[in-house]
């Protein structure tokens, strides 16, 4: 998933963006806290809502709700965080 996320950085902003994935340990000596580190693996275990297909349901409440490649394309305050 976090390459997924990488490649889609990397198409709208044109810079090389790397993702990597690091152990339960690198992430402990980074400071995150187990809760975070078991949230993350769940994501990828089951995926955000277990692996539930919610696009629909979310454009049924919300028709103006954008997927992650057009948000990218149509709000530009996310690039000050890329180096």
């Amino acid at each position: 998933m976090h390459t997924f996320f990488a490649s889609l950085l990397r198409s709208v902003s044109g810079k090389r963006v790397i993702a990597k994935e690091i152990t339960d340990d690198e992430a402990r000596r980074a400071g995150v806290s187990q809760e975070l580190i078991d949230m993350f693996k769940w994501f990828r275990d089951y995926g955000y809502y277990g692996g539930e297909q919610i696009d629909p349901l979310c454009k049924q409440f919300n028709p103006q709700m954008k997927d992650f490649r057009t948000f990218l394309r149509s709000n530009d305050d996310w690039r000050q965080y890329l180096a």
